[in-house]
């Protein structure tokens, strides 16, 4: 149960977001199947802890996809996140719908930022949520 908890830490470590300034690193290198359209490396890292909340906005389809995480998280590392809404809790993991299509991702992609007190994961349909989330998915990082 250890190495899973130490697996998701990196993968989440590694998988970094957009951002500006100097935080970035030198050489963004990462392998990922699929490969990211856009990839850019940040030096912040996440830890998940079992104080870690999974906010969701009021979209059905991330009430589903917390509900997958929860138990997959609970499963892998013992921990039993809890679900609530959208708003300003750290440390956290944000799985939110977009409002407006963003036609870059289509309905299998996603957008993700990692910051030291939370992941943003935002997609256009439950799909890309469901396949950042999937530990299949984690375990090809």
């Amino acid at each position: 149960m250890k190495d899973v908890l130490v697996l998701i830490i990196v993968i989440i470590t590694v998988c970094g977001g957009c951002s500006t300034g100097d935080r970035r690193s030198s050489q963004p290198s990462l392998s990922v199947i699929p490969q990211p359209v856009h990839l850019i490396m940040l030096k912040d890292s996440f830890s998940l802890t079992d104080k870690t909340i999974i906010s969701i906005d009021t979209n059905p389809d991330t009430r589903n996809a917390a509900g997958w995480l929860q138990a997959s998280l609970h499963r892998y590392t013992g921990f039993m996140n809890e679900i609530g809404p959208a708003k300003t809790v750290v440390p956290s993991i944000h799985l939110l719908i977009n409002e407006q299509t963003d036609e870059r991702i289509g309905d299998e992609g996603y957008n993700m930022v990692v910051h030291a007190d939370k992941i943003v994961i935002k997609a256009n349909k439950y799909a890309g949520l469901f396949f950042r989330i999937s530990v299949n998915h984690l375990r090809n990082i």
